[in-house]
């Protein structure tokens, strides 16, 4: 067996700078002292294989420090025949695999031909070494201690730092050219971008791993290349058209689709997002000089032909032209970011600089001043406030060239993430209190209603990504607010009902103090002393500072005082109708018997003469004949004359 050394000199310049040639060379320095060497980074391995695992725990406890979480800069492929990696199907660390998927070889990683498993099994088997084998693509992973990776939640950025030179400048991968980025796909990469900021980092991880990995869900790698979507061609639609609408990076709405608009500008930007390149150049050169959106069209034109001097200047026509500081911040950027591209990061922080000066907001250059900062090996510490934005840190959970720094970055990105999250659950708790109390003076429907609501924004809190946090966090506090609202409809209401219960109290008193017969009916007066309690009650309740917090006791004593006021006004009726019934008959009663004495007097006065007397005056008859009378005129009295009156 054969082990092919395949070195990654870019992924090693990029990541550890000046040490990048000490890092490349020593591994095939320790290797000839165990492995017969063929040539520079080709050796027999035949019988010695489980060497391997002790000269890759050599190589990284001596460049520890400068490896830090890092893999090194080199794959290794172990073949049964000495073959070429032309002859392998693989150009500089790729391997051409079945139906055109091209995978790369991971650095720091140790593969094995197709066919060499059982052979490698049966050689490591004998010796005591822990050893795994898992499909990558037409080869074996042979994982091994010495190749474990450190638990995070991205250890596969690496995979994005290799196998080619040159860097494409919209997704910032070394895995193809600029004008092949797949995110040029994506008409609308700012949605996408949307997306992933609605999804938790570690859920981001995953899907990615699998993309990678398992090959499962290909589409979730757009997360990846479509993370700068600032520098996408179909980012100008922004620029093109938002311009009136626009006034800093922050409001651009993510969330929200742009349509091309007709004119040459719009035929340009539909040619320029369908990477036909030279139509593309001709449509923008037809419009009107002097304006900016020309410029700006043909030094993407540039770009995508990788002419990035000429970009340059078409972009500095275009900042000539313009006074918008959106605009104006943007094509700083853009300024930096390409002179990034072409590695000088001096000027490239110079224009990041000036675009933070233009649009204090404009997140993509606070990154790269960050990212810079980082690739100086600036402490980490000292880096904290370039992730404290939902962009910021979202780029660096992702961004590869952290990659020696891994390990403390998701630390770090973690408390920020998680400060997020606290301050979002900080709010919810105090909804969920005010709900919980006041669920009980809501009625079935709203409580359910508020309930649901709670529960969405909760789980949008504890599973979703920044976007969700922030949306729920605000929505947490509106629900607050409403629920603060609910309160004070709810007290408003209650001193609006109030007052005509307190006056209706009035009158039943009023009524109670001149009824006659308080020992019959003692039932009323121990109701009155019982809303007059309440009212006192409630009344203290209204008056005090924080009347939300007395709400619960004041629906329940609104809701006895008025069962109380309402069977008392039930009641009064009915005591109405017997003081009434009793006054009449008192009425009856003084008058009758007045009228019966006198009628009695006047037929024992007339016994007395006999001069008046006749057969039937005065006599039995005649006395009773008149009581009646007496009776129909009295109860006439009563009952018609003293109502009417």
């Amino acid at each position: 067996m054969f082990l092919r050394l395949i070195p990654y000199r870019t992924y090693a310049r990029l990541i550890f700078s000046y040490r990048a040639r000490d890092l490349l060379e020593f591994f095939p320095t320790i290797l000839k002292d165990v492995f017969l060497p063929l040539d520079s980074n080709l050796f027999q391995v035949e019988g010695r294989l489980q060497k391997l695992n002790d000269l890759l725990f050599q190589y990284k406890e001596h460049f520890s420090r400068e490896l830090g979480g890092a893999s090194p800069p080199f794959a290794i492929l172990i073949t049964e025949k000495e073959r070429s990696l032309p002859s392998l199907g693989m150009t500089g660390g790729r391997l051409e695999m079945t139906g055109g998927i091209k995978k790369p070889l991971r650095p720091g990683k140790v593969y094995i031909e197709e066919g060499l498993e059982d052979k490698v099994e049966e050689e490591l088997k004998g010796v005591n070494l822990h050893f795994r084998l898992e499909k990558w693509g037409e080869l074996f992973e042979l994982k091994l201690p010495a190749t474990f990776e450190q638990k995070l939640y991205f250890p596969l950025k690496d995979f994005f730092l290799v196998p080619n030179d040159k860097r494409c400048f919209f997704c910032g991968s070394y895995q193809h050219a600029t004008s092949d980025c797949p995110g040029l796909n994506d008409r609308e990469p700012q949605q996408t971008f949307y997306r992933l900021l609605t999804l938790s980092p570690w859920t981001i991880a995953d899907e990615l791993s699998k993309a990678i990995f398992e090959e499962e869900k290909r589409e979730a790698l757009n997360y990846f290349y479509t993370r700068y979507f600032f520098n996408f061609p179909a980012f100008l639609k922004m620029i093109f058209y938002r311009t009136g609408e626009i006034n800093s990076f922050s409001q651009v709405p993510l969330h929200l689709p742009t349509p091309v608009r007709g004119g040459g500008l719009g035929l340009g930007l539909e040619e320029l997002m369908a990477g036909r390149v030279e139509t593309a150049e001709k449509r923008f050169s037809e419009v009107e000089e002097g304006d900016f959106r020309r410029e700006l069209g043909l030094a993407f034109v540039q770009i995508l032909k990788e002419d990035f001097p000429k970009a340059i200047y078409f972009v500095e026509n275009a900042l000539s032209l313009v006074n918008n500081p959106f605009v104006r911040g943007y094509l700083n950027y853009l300024k930096g970011a390409i002179y990034f591209q072409l590695g000088d990061k001096g000027l490239a922080e110079e224009s990041f600089k000036e675009a933070m000066k233009e649009d204090s907001t404009n997140s993509p250059s606070f990154f790269f001043l960050g990212l810079i900062s980082s690739l100086e090996e600036e402490p980490l510490d000292k880096l904290s406030p370039y992730f404290h934005h939902p962009y910021t840190l979202y780029l660096s959970y992702l961004e590869p060239l952290f990659l020696r720094v891994e390990k403390e970055l998701e630390e770090l990105l973690d408390k920020v993430y998680l400060s997020y999250k606290e301050e979002a659950l900080t709010r919810l708790k105090e909804a969920e209190d005010r709900y919980h109390a006041l669920k009980e003076v809501m009625s079935d429907e709203t409580s359910q209603s508020y309930l649901e609501r709670l529960k969405k924004l909760s789980q949008d809190i504890n599973q979703g990504g920044l976007a969700l946090v922030d949306s729920a966090s605000k929505q947490v506090l509106e629900l607050t607010l409403e629920l603060n609202g609910y309160v004070f409809s709810r007290i408003k209401k209650l001193k609006q009902e109030f007052e005509p219960l307190r006056f209706t109290f009035r009158k039943l008193s009023e009524f109670w103090t001149i009824y006659p017969y308080k020992t019959e009916d003692a039932f009323f007066g121990q109701s009155l002393k019982k809303a007059e309690g309440l009212i006192l009650r409630i009344d203290r309740r209204l008056k005090r500072s924080e009347p939300s917090k007395e709400l619960k006791f004041l629906e329940s004593e609104f809701k006895q005082l008025k069962t109380i006021l309402e069977n008392l006004q039930r009641a009064k009726p009915e005591l109405e109708r017997k003081w009434e019934f009793r006054k009449r008959l008192y009425s009856f009663i003084k008058k009758f018997s007045l009228a019966e004495g006198l009628n009695l007097i006047f037929h024992v006065a007339l016994l007395f003469l006999p001069e008046v007397e006749t057969s039937w005056f005065p006599s039995l008859g005649s006395f009773v004949g008149s009581s009646l009378f007496i009776l129909v005129l009295v109860l006439i009295s009563v009952l018609f004359i003293e109502k009417k009156g």
